[in-house]
């Protein structure tokens, strides 16, 4: 396969037709690998620390495949490095190439170029790809080649299965999980005087609603944390667009868990083939003893079943965060993830192979 660099916004968009027409091909494709997501995501969040570098793989005319990357020039030890990453690392989760035909081809194909054609990068950076991953045999390429590779332990995804009913999935929640949550839903709606569910999901409505999603959100500890949709003007805008592109095509849901007018909790979801992204949450934290978010998600979880969707994915935690026993507890099951690291093997990048080597062999003592 032959592979063209796109490293502009305009040859970003004339790229839009034909990756969408190859990701409704592809099974497996996720939202966070879709050309809305991940150009949204490249206009707003883009530096000048940062290149354009989605590579498109061509079987003569027709293309066969699309990785969506970005270069960004950071240090690493105080060394100046140039690493490839995924555009969708930013606010994204478990990204992927689209490849409808064969990934594993096209993971060699990839990893041939990049220790061959362009060799303008230092690191080369794969998070959150599934366990049982085609780059597990095809990272080898370069392995064989003298770089570095590093395979280590990334996220845990949990996810709810859709395909039965909210009745039967509840039946698979333990007993103690199932009474405290009960027990907290009586509290909130004594405390509130009854509580309601309003989903927004209209074009014309959902800024609207993710202003009010912020409000809520500045009142959470994610607002003394200056973390969320609201931290930044970047993110503000990314998420602003974004739901606007999801609204028009009917993938966007922004609950409200309200007691009276009062907003008490908040979510956002998308809706994408038939798997819904539990993207983001929030919750006031005056009613925090009564576990708002708990609530708010549960009432989410009931409103997907029965609508022909097939899972629920509550997206990826670091175990360097902890443990999330809401997800835990409510989950049906997990997907552990992992990450490729490949250090280039240029002089400048010795010190830190080193460290690299150093480090492992540590581990393993």
């Amino acid at each position: 396969m032959k592979i063209r660099i796109v490293d502009s916004e305009s040859g970003l968009s004339e790229l839009e037709n034909p990756w969408n027409k190859l990701a409704a091909q592809c099974p497996n494709h996720s939202i966070f690998s879709s050309y809305d997501y991940n150009s949204i995501a490249w206009k707003h969040f883009n530096s000048p620390n940062d290149r354009l570098f989605v590579l498109a793989l061509y079987d003569g005319s027709e293309l066969k495949a699309v990785a969506p990357m970005r270069i960004t020039k950071q240090k690493i030890f105080y060394i100046p490095t140039r690493t490839i990453e995924f555009i969708a690392a930013w606010e994204g989760d478990k990204p992927s190439i689209i490849a409808p035909e064969c990934e594993e081809v096209a993971w060699h194909a990839i990893f041939d170029f990049l220790s061959s054609e362009f060799v303008h990068w230092d690191v080369l950076k794969i998070a959150e790809q599934p366990q049982n991953s085609t780059l597990h045999t095809r990272i080898d390429t370069l392995c064989d080649k003298g770089y570095l590779c590093q395979i280590t332990h990334d996220s845990i995804s949990y996810y709810i299965d859709l395909t039965g009913s909210w009745d039967s999935y509840l039946a698979t929640i333990r007993s103690r999980v199932k009474r405290e949550w009960l027990k907290d839903r009586k509290k909130l709606e004594t405390l509130t005087g009854g509580l309601s569910v309003e989903i927004i999901s209209q074009p014309d409505r959902v800024t609207e609603a993710l202003d009010r999603f912020i409000a809520l959100e500045k009142k959470s500890w994610k607002g003394e944390a200056k973390i969320g949709v609201h931290s930044n003007p970047s993110r503000r805008l990314f998420y602003g667009e974004l739901a606007q592109s999801m609204a028009r095509k009917k993938q966007v849901e922004i609950f409200f868990l309200k007691a009276g007018d009062i907003d008490v909790a908040a979510s956002i979801q998308y809706i994408y083939r038939d798997v819904v992204y539990g993207h983001q949450i929030t919750y006031n934290t005056d009613y925090a003893k009564t576990t708002p978010g708990v609530q708010m998600m549960t009432y989410e979880f009931e409103h997907c079943f029965n609508r022909g969707l097939r899972k629920f994915d509550m997206l990826g935690m670091s175990p360097a965060h902890g443990v999330s026993s809401f997800k835990a507890n409510w989950a049906s099951g997990k997907e552990d993830t992992v990450q490729f690291l490949v250090l280039n093997k240029k002089i400048r990048m010795l010190p830190i192979i080193w460290w690299k080597k150093i480090k492992g062999i540590r581990r393993a003592l």
